[in-house]
Protein backbone atom coordinates (compact mmCIF):
# COMPACT_ATOMS: atom_id res chain seq x y z
CA UNK A 1 0.00 0.00 0.00
CA UNK A 2 1.46 3.20 -0.90
CA UNK A 3 1.28 5.97 1.83
CA UNK A 4 2.39 8.66 0.14
CA UNK A 5 1.09 12.11 1.90
CA UNK A 6 0.54 15.30 -0.33
CA UNK A 7 0.85 19.00 1.16
CA UNK A 8 -1.95 21.07 -0.07
CA UNK A 9 -2.92 24.84 0.81
CA UNK A 10 -6.42 24.97 0.17
CA UNK A 11 -8.30 28.70 -0.39
CA UNK A 12 -11.50 30.10 -0.97
CA UNK A 13 -12.20 33.52 -2.36
CA UNK A 14 -15.94 32.76 0.28
CA UNK A 15 -15.28 35.24 3.58
CA UNK A 16 -17.82 33.09 5.73
CA UNK A 17 -15.11 30.06 5.35
CA UNK A 18 -11.30 31.58 4.96
CA UNK A 19 -10.71 31.55 8.74
CA UNK A 20 -11.43 27.60 8.71
CA UNK A 21 -9.16 25.03 9.55
CA UNK A 22 -8.65 23.31 6.08
CA UNK A 23 -6.32 20.12 5.56
CA UNK A 24 -2.77 20.82 5.04
CA UNK A 25 -2.13 17.33 3.79
CA UNK A 26 -4.14 15.05 1.52
CA UNK A 27 -3.66 11.33 0.76
CA UNK A 28 -4.40 11.69 -2.82
CA UNK A 29 -4.94 14.07 -6.08
CA UNK A 30 -8.17 15.94 -5.23
CA UNK A 31 -10.60 16.10 -8.14
CA UNK A 32 -12.77 19.09 -9.62
CA UNK A 33 -16.19 18.16 -7.63
CA UNK A 34 -14.34 16.24 -4.60
CA UNK A 35 -15.76 17.89 -0.95
CA UNK A 36 -13.24 18.95 1.55
CA UNK A 37 -13.96 19.05 5.04
CA UNK A 38 -12.51 21.68 7.71
CA UNK A 39 -11.94 20.48 10.76
CA UNK A 40 -15.10 22.53 11.99
CA UNK A 41 -17.31 20.22 9.66
CA UNK A 42 -17.43 23.47 6.68
CA UNK A 43 -18.00 21.49 3.57
CA UNK A 44 -16.71 22.92 -0.11
CA UNK A 45 -16.15 21.57 -3.13
CA UNK A 46 -12.69 21.60 -5.00
CA UNK A 47 -13.21 23.88 -8.47
CA UNK A 48 -8.94 24.33 -9.28
CA UNK A 49 -6.03 22.74 -8.38
CA UNK A 50 -2.45 24.27 -9.05
CA UNK A 51 0.75 22.09 -9.20
CA UNK A 52 3.52 24.22 -7.39
CA UNK A 53 6.48 24.64 -5.61
CA UNK A 54 7.48 26.70 -2.78
CA UNK A 55 9.70 29.61 -3.17
CA UNK A 56 12.64 30.04 -1.08
CA UNK A 57 11.39 33.08 0.45
CA UNK A 58 8.15 31.58 1.21
CA UNK A 59 6.39 32.79 5.03
CA UNK A 60 5.24 28.60 5.42
CA UNK A 61 9.10 27.61 5.50
CA UNK A 62 7.99 24.21 5.84
CA UNK A 63 6.91 24.30 2.00
CA UNK A 64 10.13 26.50 0.82
CA UNK A 65 11.30 24.22 -2.17
CA UNK A 66 8.79 21.54 -1.84
CA UNK A 67 6.08 20.71 -4.55
CA UNK A 68 2.30 21.40 -3.00
CA UNK A 69 -1.21 21.86 -4.64
CA UNK A 70 -3.39 24.31 -4.22
CA UNK A 71 -6.35 23.52 -4.13
CA UNK A 72 -9.16 26.39 -4.89
CA UNK A 73 -12.37 25.40 -2.91
CA UNK A 74 -16.05 27.27 -3.51
CA UNK A 75 -19.81 25.96 -2.76
CA UNK A 76 -21.01 23.26 -5.07
CA UNK A 77 -22.71 24.21 -8.44
CA UNK A 78 -24.22 22.62 -11.41
CA UNK A 79 -21.88 21.42 -14.00
CA UNK A 80 -18.83 21.35 -11.04
CA UNK A 81 -19.37 17.50 -10.65
CA UNK A 82 -18.90 15.42 -8.05
CA UNK A 83 -22.28 15.73 -5.61
CA UNK A 84 -24.01 18.33 -3.66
Amino acid sequence: MDNTIINVRCRTNLDKYKGKDWPTIMSCRPLKGDRVVAKCGATLHVVDVTHTVGAPNLLDTELAGVPYLIVELHKWYPGLGGRE
